[in-house]
């Protein structure tokens, strides 16, 4: 890992729990007003932490690293995909990138999976306006 701090942390002698509970802890502390650069510690430390990625992708999206986000969303998506909230925010970056089958695809299991949620089918019916 190249981040400092993940190597300190790497080279603590924590149990399964305990290292669930410091990721978890880290990454509420760190998405408050940090840097993309510092929530991606935390998908270093544990790749197949799926709120990481995602919080990672949302943070890409707010400096405008499209790219970035996207590809964060897509590893979100893929660790979680029963979550609602990953889908349609996945949904609406492919709707950005005009990859109009994907956000159709997309959204609509998000849709599938939380049918009162009010972003989706806005979302949907987008897709459908020039």
């Amino acid at each position: 890992a190249s981040n400092p701090h993940v190597k300190i942390l790497a080279q603590q002698a924590l149990g399964p729990r305990e290292r669930v509970i410091v990721l978890n802890v880290l990454n509420r502390i760190l998405v408050i007003g940090h840097t993309p650069s510092q929530i991606s510690l935390i998908t270093e430390l544990e790749p197949e932490n799926a709120d990481a990625w995602y919080n990672l992708g949302k943070l890409y999206g707010d400096a405008h690293l499209s790219d970035q986000a996207l590809l964060a969303l897509e590893k979100a998506a893929k660790l979680n995909p029963k979550r609602a909230d990953y889908l349609r925010d996945l949904g609406q970056l492919y709707r950005h990138y005009s990859r109009l089958e994907d956000a159709e695809k997309t959204l609509g299991k998000a849709l599938q999976i939380d049918s009162k949620d009010p972003i989706s089918p806005l979302q949907i019916w987008k897709l459908c306006v020039p």
